[in-house]
């Protein structure tokens, strides 16, 4: 979705930044972190010290001699956790292997963007609920059902892309890039859930674990005709892959779901605003096999 926000008024100068960029996203993961999460800090138990009343010594027992079984227990077994890098690796041959799927299946798809103007100036609230408006305008929700065939099809756009993301090349993720990573069982399949750790970029800068394992908002490709960016700068807080895999080691379905936060600052018709959007991208995918 291409659609470009008209300026009316010099107050919706940084409008032309945050909802152009939100315009985008839309569509920017169609099949398309600062730091590691510091550890948490844990307070010391309080050390107590309990008084137990005084008791006088019970009279003793003749002794007796009580025969002895022996007996052995195991411990129960649980199921051995997996490592990052080993979740990382289930979800990737899943996907390898659903993309490799030679023949026609259908694809229940649906896509929607929420964002919110936190702060914007000049004329601060005014701004924001102009800004606002605008984001709820262009959020231009997907939900349809998508044929693919040999692992590509055509996507509500028109564009030939494959199935599940990234939209862009082969899945690529290392452990370095997640904060966490676990796999269970439910619904009768392997559940995968793998959270990016944060990353932040400048005005076309491609995030580097995001754009591997999920996808991004390609900032060079946009035009903002009359309008100078002075700076801009992209946060992607903790993107989100939530997947199911059968047990023949197909995806059954993934859900995506990417937290960004944008601020920057403009120039156009002689006056600078600037502004921060935060949003999040919530992208699903049902394969029905």
């Amino acid at each position: 979705m291409k659609r470009s926000v008209r300026m009316i008024t010099a107050a919706a100068l940084i409008v032309a930044l945050l909802s152009c960029s939100a315009c985008n996203l839309t569509r920017a993961f169609n099949l398309d972190p600062s730091s590691r999460q510091s550890s948490e800090t844990l307070t010391a138990p309080t050390e107590t010290t309990s008084f137990m009343p005084e008791t006088q010594t019970a009279p003793a027992l003749p002794e007796t001699t009580v025969p002895v079984t022996e007996t052995t227990s195991e411990a129960p077994t649980e199921a051995p956790q997996l490592s990052v890098q080993e979740v990382i690796n289930l979800y990737a041959d899943a996907l390898n292997r659903t993309r490799a799927y030679t023949g026609t299946v259908s694809v229940h798809h649906t896509e929607t963007f929420s964002g919110n103007v936190v702060e914007a100036q000049p004329l601060g609230a005014l701004t924001t609920k102009l800004a606002n408006t605008l984001v709820s305008m262009i959020g231009d929700p997907a939900d349809s059902t998508l044929t693919f065939n040999g692992g590509t099809g055509v996507n509500e756009d028109g564009e030939t892309v494959p199935i599940l993301l990234p939209k862009r090349g082969a899945f690529s993720l290392s452990s370095e890039g997640v904060r966490n990573a676990f796999s269970d069982t439910a619904n009768g399949m392997r559940h995968v859930v793998i959270n990016l750790l944060p990353e932040t970029v400048d005005f076309g800068g491609i995030p580097y674990y995001n754009a591997g394992a999920i996808g991004y908002l390609d900032t060079a490709s946009l035009d903002f005709k009359v309008i100078k960016i002075n700076s801009c700068t992209i946060t992607y807080t903790g993107s989100v892959i939530d997947a199911y895999i059968r047990d023949d080691g197909y995806i059954s379905s993934v859900n995506y779901t990417i937290n960004l936060s944008v601020e920057g600052s403009v120039t156009g018709l002689g006056i600078t605003g600037s502004g921060i959007m935060e949003g999040v991208e919530y992208e699903s995918w049902e394969i029905l096999w």
